[in-house]
Parts: structure tokens; sequence; C-alpha cells
């Protein structure tokens, strides 16, 4: 764990993450398992077999194969496993993870993921696989839009960080936070929003007792920020 704070210079994190990083492989055992995934099966065995693994387990040494191939894993096949369980892991046919509205290079979690079995559990996967990735010292050609990267370091989130995820809804809501008088144009709007979901949608409360509460210029300010945060957190 690195010990300074976010805001500390980038280069003085990365040295102490790599002091910490030389002294926890120093004390790892040198006898090395070997694993062995088929190519055609590759996330369902990466999946089964490293999501429940210990971290002391995952971490230590170990040597990969892929079925009738050769090779010797000097790094090599590491990187190939890194690239290829990334690629079927953030593919958005997967239904996990989608691209950003903005382009197609950063990556947000599927609103449709909860039709995919075990979805948390294949979140936390894609987590585990980034940190393997980093203690292998491998890179991986994977981005998030900016609102997950302030999640994950527990940033406030902002208006300007829904663009990525919904620029319909961000253009909407700023318009809203633009208009001199919401009540002539958004008539009968209510701190509700609707989540649409395969074969149909719901209706939920953005605040408690959301449909019975009118959006008006006083209460805009709230209406704007629980829909943005609600967006971006589900």
């Amino acid at each position: 764990v690195v010990s300074l704070g976010k805001n500390s210079p980038f280069e003085e994190k990365k040295r102490e993450y790599e002091t910490k990083l030389r002294q926890y492989r120093g004390r790892q055992r040198s006898d090395a398992r070997e694993y062995t995934f088929n190519r055609q099966t590759l996330l369902e065995e990466a999946f089964r077999r490293f999501a429940p693994m210990p971290v002391g387990e995952l971490l230590g040494a170990m040597r990969l194969k892929f079925q009738n191939e050769e090779g010797i894993d000097a790094g090599g096949v590491k990187r190939d496993f890194v690239s290829a369980v990334a690629n079927e892991l953030f593919d958005p046919n997967k239904l996990l993870f989608k691209y950003s509205d903005v382009d197609n290079l950063t990556f947000q979690p599927s609103v449709h993921s909860g039709i995919q079995e075990d979805h948390l559990a294949f979140f936390k996967f894609a987590g585990r696989l980034c940190g393997l990735a980093m203690y292998w010292e491998i890179p991986v050609s994977v981005h998030m839009t900016r609102s997950m990267y302030k999640l994950m370091v527990g940033d406030p989130l902002t208006l300007a960080d829904l663009e990525a995820v919904d620029i319909q809804l961000y253009n909407s809501l700023k318009y809203i936070m633009e208009c001199d008088d919401v009540t002539d144009v958004f008539v009968g709007t209510t701190f509700t929003t609707t989540r649409e979901f395969f074969g149909g949608s719901e209706q939920v409360d953005l605040v408690p007792g959301g449909k019975n509460i009118m959006l008006t210029n006083e209460n805009k300010t709230i209406f704007v920020n629980a829909s943005a945060i609600d967006r971006m957190y589900m």
C-alpha cells in the first residue's frame, strides 16, 4: 500500500510503489505453480481459477501455459494472457462494460451488466486482472472514464464527469442549470428517473419521496446533482 497522499507528486508515489513491490516480491516463495489455459475458454477458466484465489497465492510465483502451444513464460506468455483476458472481459458484447459516450477509448460499466450471471464477481475480477498486470509490470490497454477513477479514489463526482457516461443526459441537465425558468419548460417533472432494462423499464426516486417533489427553480441544483450521481453510480 502506498502511504503517500493522492495529491503527492506522481514520481514520489511511483518510487514508493516500486520499492514496496520489490520488497514484497523478495518475500515470495521461489517454487512456481503452473497453470495451463485453453484459449477457447480463456475468460471462463481465468475467472474460475483466479477470482477466488487468495491474494498471497495469486501474487506468488507462477508459470502460465496455453494448451498445445510451445512457450517459455519469461514474461511473454503472461503478457499474452493478460491481453487476451482483458480483450474478452472488456468486450462490449459481453455486456459487462461499454465504451463511453464520447469515444471508443474509455470504458464504464454497462447498465445491462445485471443480466450477466455473476456480474459483480466479474467486476471484482477485472480489478484483480488490472492489479495482477501492475504486479507483473504488464501494460494493459484498458482505460476507464474519469468518473470511474474518481469513484475508485473517493473523489466527489460532478456534472462535468457525466459527459463521458451519458452525453444526452449531460446536455439535458446542463440545460436545466442554464434555464431561467424550469417550471415553464419542464412542466410536471419530478425527482424521478427511468431505468431501462431488457424487456422493460422502471421509474425510481432520485431522493426519498421523489415522485412527490416537483422540479422548481429553487431545487433544480439538487435535482441535477441527484440525476448525475444516480446515472454515474448505476
